[in-house]
């Protein structure tokens, strides 16, 4: 059989395989360890298969010359690219292993080349990142495996003529028909990607629109009107059947089917919302009986309990159900743990509200005052945005704006945080506002202040930060940096935050501590503010210090003395 003979056989084979594997790369068990996402049995599983499958591709050879050319590498650079090292070394190892039992003199080389393609390729998709993988890769990647291959029989093939005379016949149709396959099924696994991708774009903006719309109801916290209300939206928005939210005693809303006897107000909750009120951990629901409804007719038959949570305590659960022949899938799993998300965030903002309603310090009032709703609503545009975009950025931003609100209330009401606390917490909110204002707005931190453990006035650097960003970058067309800078000074720290803005006017300079107004947007009352508690806890020695130039930019210093025992003063000021 000549080569081109061997050629359009092994094409004719090959269609066979590729469609196989189309139909099997769309089960769920494939979906997941091609979005990383199997647990070691799924990988296991998949081993096996794809194993198998290069056994498949050695059978849908052609026996030639005491050797049977084949597609078997298509198979185990597959898992590799897929699975990584251990999968395709797995299926190499599967398929090699049998190839090398079934005899011949390129039983060894062939056995031999096939693990190694798997491993290699394994190596590849270790280290590359899953968007860098495109068809031409895959196919230029498949000749260098299958080039390699030959290479194998060349070296190790004996007697060297046969080994000669069976590579000059054979590499030519393996190489572009094995690589041929490999690009074919790189296509598929990218369009897998940008289908999972669009889905996750789709929930996320879907989430943000109901955290949007519910805002105004969850600031009032979690009762029977806001939940009410926001069963309602879900409910409208999605497509889900039945959406519920109770607190940890009653059912405070139900909208959809089986609103008739999933009463409002009802005490006895299901035990799949118990559960999940006791563990804090999301509950699937997966068939009627676990639903636990001891109505006959019942139209629920699974779902999706997950908990709301303030300061990371369970206060309620959100629940979502659908029906008969329908499934819980992994959208649907996204959307309910982002709306928790969100919805927990705008938990903790009502509680922020209520503290500010119960302290009776105006310091505190007015630096929580920062955390508005213009910085939310400005932040979930950003997010918004990069769903469209950049899906990883879009939860991390997420991430960053939970962190914030969260650091913002765990720093309670005590006068000193660790300054690790209070960087952390700037860190949260420069992400937000390095996406938000995207390159116009770069950040430089200078943390030379040690090892010592420092103790700060809570909410102190963000409204400086804030103000620089606010009043001296983003009015700049080209936009500029803000530098944070620590160091020890004379046994003190000291905290500088500057940027290269446009600048204060003189006139304004010299009344910005004790007016505490300098622009028509407002500013200096969270300067002010600091000032009096900076010295009102280590005297008027302490006060910021701000020197500004106009269109230069400007520089607040200001100095911690380290008078501190597991932060607190040894002898309060005054």
């Amino acid at each position: 059989m000549g080569v081109f003979q061997l050629l359009i056989k092994l094409i004719e084979h090959f269609g066979l395989i590729v469609a196989g594997c189309f139909i099997l790369m769309r089960l769920g068990a494939f979906r997941k360890i091609i979005l990383k996402r199997a647990n070691t049995t799924e990988k296991v599983l998949i081993t096996l298969f794809f194993g198998g499958f290069g056994i498949f591709g050695t059978y849908m050879g052609v026996p030639l010359l005491d050797a049977i050319p084949n597609l078997r590498g298509m198979a185990s650079i597959t898992a590799g690219l897929l699975g990584g090292p251990l999968v395709g070394m797995g299926a190499g190892l599967i398929a090699g292993g049998h190839r090398y039992m079934l005899g011949g003199f390129s039983a060894l080389p062939c056995g031999l080349a096939t693990l190694v393609e798997g491993l290699l390729a394994g190596l590849i998709s270790y280290y590359l990142k899953q968007d860098k993988l495109d068809w031409k890769m895959g196919f230029c990647f498949g000749v260098v495996g299958e080039s390699l291959h030959m290479v194998i029989v060349l070296l190790i093939g004996r007697p060297f003529s046969d080994a000669l005379e069976l590579v000059k016949v054979v590499a030519l149709p393996m190489i572009i028909v094995n690589s041929l396959g490999i690009a074919v099924l790189i296509e598929i696994l990218n369009g897998i990607f940008r289908e999972e991708e669009k889905a996750g774009a789709i929930q996320a903006q879907k989430a943000l629109n109901i955290a949007t719309k519910t805002v105004g109801y969850l600031r009032t916290g979690l009762n029977i009107e806001s939940a009410g209300e926001t069963v309602k939206i879900i409910h409208k928005t999605t497509d889900i059947m039945t959406v519920g939210i109770t607190d940890r005693h009653q059912i405070l809303a139900c909208v959809g089917a089986g609103e008739d006897h999933h009463n409002v107000g009802k005490e006895r909750l299901a035990s799949a919302t118990i559960e999940v009120i006791k563990t804090g951990e999301y509950k699937i629901i997966r068939n009627k009986t676990e639903v636990g409804c001891p109505v006959p007719d019942c139209p629920l038959y699974c779902g999706m309990v997950v908990p709301l949570k303030k300061k990371g305590n369970v206060v309620g659960t959100l629940s979502l159900y659908r029906g008969k022949g329908s499934r819980i899938s992994q959208v649907d799993i996204e959307l309910a743990t982002g709306l928790a998300h969100l919805f927990s965030i705008q938990l903790e903002l009502e509680e922020i509200q209520h503290q500010a309603q119960l302290l009776d310090r105006a310091e505190i009032k007015a630096l929580q005052a920062q955390i508005n709703p213009h910085f939310f609503f400005n932040a979930l545009n950003s997010i918004v945005s990069f769903c469209r975009t950049d899906i990883e950025k879009a939860r991390e931003l997420l991430i960053n704006l939970g962190d914030f609100f969260r650091s913002t209330l765990n720093s309670g009401n005590r006068d000193l945080i660790s300054l690790e606390e209070e960087l952390e917490h700037l860190r949260s909110y420069l992400m937000i506002e390095e996406a938000r204002f995207g390159n116009r707005i770069k950040v430089s931190y200078r943390l030379n202040h040690g090892k010592d453990k420092w103790y700060v006035p809570q909410f102190t650097l963000q409204p400086l930060v804030e103000n620089a960003i606010k009043h001296g970058l983003s009015s700049k067309d080209e936009g500029g940096i803000v530098t944070i800078e620590t160091r020890r000074l004379n046994g003190e720290l000291q905290i500088v935050i500057k940027d290269n803005g446009k600048g204060i006017p003189s006139e304004e300079l010299k009344g910005l501590l004790k007016s505490g107004v300098y622009s028509k947007a407002g500013c200096g009352i969270a300067l002010t503010n600091i000032n009096q508690r900076l010295i009102s806890l280590y005297g008027p020695e302490y006060e910021i210090k701000i020197k500004s130039t106009e269109g230069s930019g400007t520089r607040a210093c200001l100095m911690i003395p380290q008078d501190i025992v597991n932060g607190q003063r040894k002898v309060a000021y005054g």
